[in-house]
């Protein structure tokens, strides 16, 4: 969370209300993930289809 400038640690109403309304950064951030985890699975997937089957 270091890049959206939160520094403490979130209550559990902080957390709600980041979800029922984002913020930009958020969804920002939401984005990066989902776009590394489609990366990872792309490259697993290479991976696999280059190992011989057995």
């Amino acid at each position: 969370m270091n890049r959206s400038n939160v520094t403490d640690p979130l209550t559990t109403a902080d957390i709600t209300a980041l979800l029922q309304a984002p913020p930009a950064w958020l969804v920002e951030e939401r984005a990066v993930h989902a776009k590394a985890r489609a990366e990872a699975k792309l490259a697993k997937e290479r991976e696999a289809a280059r190992r011989p089957q057995s």
